[in-house]
């Protein structure tokens, strides 16, 4: 639905028609509404690959809470099962997390974080969008996936509970007859979470089951959207595709390179050899909804002495959840700063004390043996043509934090006279205010809502 939306916005009425009789499972490759649609949306992105598109396949998408933030946008506690066939969809099936997870056999080695955060002393399909580029999280997702008996994967996408407040806000209010719940975009989030977290225990259903009568009656209210409302749709799935907030993995090695230069994938993209290169990505390890009421802003000084300095701003107005009206408190966030492989980190300081960086001794023993968190000390991890250096910050409720990272730049970007730069924003955060400075003068002050790229003299 997202990619047919997204792509055939091209002509309204037909648009309409087709994804009426996509709900209703009567659309035909053969079909005239098909053709026309096609034609219509001709020359928009992926038009050329439809047939592969909606033939025989089985797609997931992550429902992520991005008030729990994890790499890809947020912790992935349901997920919904598409099967799609030439003449329609097939089946939509929303699923929580936790099934596939009690069925996955064997051992997994939890990435060292998520170890020290939980203590459980393995990784599992809950935990397994970690990776910071989506291209690679799905591949880990997908695995887990198929472990634990789930079908075949074909596609994999990832969105937030935000995504899905918005399609509330055009749809308007729908009726959850099951529960006797109005669902609005006002109070979506809160009877989800409520549904969800109240009395919870892993196996429970009522994740699985609230959601999934949310969205039965949000698609039975999309198929009798006015046109006006369908076209609304359409450039909300745009939109948040193009600010990184969608993302897609596709097994279809042609359609992903695609996707990939629509920049619709979510990966860090090409190796950045005239570009400087930030992107933070944050994971809330506190298991609880502190993203509700965190804000951040970034500084980036090059100079003699360049440095990058992050700070946050925890307004959460108690330490821990107090259910069932408040699920936030105290952030405890794993940070990942990626930068060019070729830049050196000189130091990390946080709340003005300086990190160690991590050897060898500390990964000895398997990452399933380590206990408790290290506040002091920072890893350097190669990724490609990229280094990750992650840290943790904690940021008390009603309290502020701030991380320094001091570089040695050098001119690994001077090609000509221009300083080149990529900041990147991860999905599921709000936009935040950056600023960059040279030689202690100030180039740009702008807000980070997606990919930016700054050239500057």
């Amino acid at each position: 639905m997202l990619l047919l939306g997204m792509v055939g916005g091209g002509c309204g009425y037909s648009l309409k028609r087709t994804m009426a009789q996509l709900f209703n499972d009567q659309l035909s490759i053969k079909s005239w509404s098909y053709k026309t649609t096609k034609w219509c949306a001709g020359g928009l992105p992926m038009t050329s690959q439809w047939d592969r598109l909606i033939a025989d396949k089985t797609y997931y998408v992550l429902l992520q809470n991005n008030y729990e933030l994890r790499a890809t946008g947020g912790f992935a506690g349901s997920f919904v099962r598409v099967k799609m066939t030439p003449a329609g969809i097939k089946e939509i099936f929303v699923q929580d997390i936790y099934v596939p997870d009690g069925k996955l056999p064997g051992h997994v080695e939890p990435p060292y974080p998520i170890q020290e955060a939980f203590g459980q002393g393995w990784w599992k399909l809950r935990d397994a969008n970690w990776a910071v580029d989506f291209p690679r999280a799905a591949s880990d997702m997908r695995w887990f996936l198929e472990q634990g008996g789930e079908r075949p994967v074909d596609a994999i996408a990832a969105v937030n509970m935000s995504l899905l407040k918005k399609i509330l806000e055009i749809t308007g209010p729908v009726e959850v007859t099951t529960y006797g719940k109005q669902v609005t975009a006002k109070n979506f989030y809160s009877l989800a979470q409520t549904e969800a977290e109240t009395d919870f225990v892993p196996g429970t259903t009522a994740k699985r089951d609230f959601l999934g009568a949310a969205g039965v009656a949000v698609l039975e209210e999309m198929k009798n959207l006015k046109l006006i409302k369908l076209m609304k749709l359409t450039k909300l799935f745009k939109e948040q595709m193009d600010s990184g907030e969608i993302v897609v993995w596709i097994k279809e090695t042609e359609i992903e390179k695609e996707i990939e230069k629509n920049r619709w994938d979510g990966g860090l993209g090409q190796k950045p050899s005239l570009y400087d290169y930030i992107y933070m990505v944050e994971s809330n390890l506190g298991a609880n909804k502190a993203n509700c009421c965190v804000e951040r802003d970034m500084r980036y000084e090059i100079g003699k002495n360049s440095r990058l300095i992050i700070e946050w701003k925890n307004k959460n107005e108690f330490s821990g959840p107090r259910p069932p009206v408040f699920w936030g408190g105290d952030y405890v966030n794993y940070v990942r700063i990626i930068n060019p492989s070729m830049s050196k980190i000189q130091s990390i300081t946080v709340g003005g004390k300086e990190l160690r960086p991590s050897t060898k001794e500390d990964f000895k023993l398997p990452n399933s043996l380590r206990s408790g968190i290290d506040w002091g000390m920072y890893n350097i991890e190669d990724y490609g043509d990229y280094k990750i250096a992650g840290f943790w910050v904690l940021v008390p409720a009603q309290a502020s934090a701030a991380a320094e990272l001091k570089y040695e730049i050098g001119d690994m970007n001077k090609v000509d006279d221009n300083y080149r730069l990529i900041v990147r924003k991860q999905p599921g955060v709000e936009p935040y205010p950056f600023t960059l400075t040279i030689n202690g003068e100030e180039k740009i002050k702008t807000l980070i809502d997606r990919e930016n790229k700054f050239v500057v003299n």
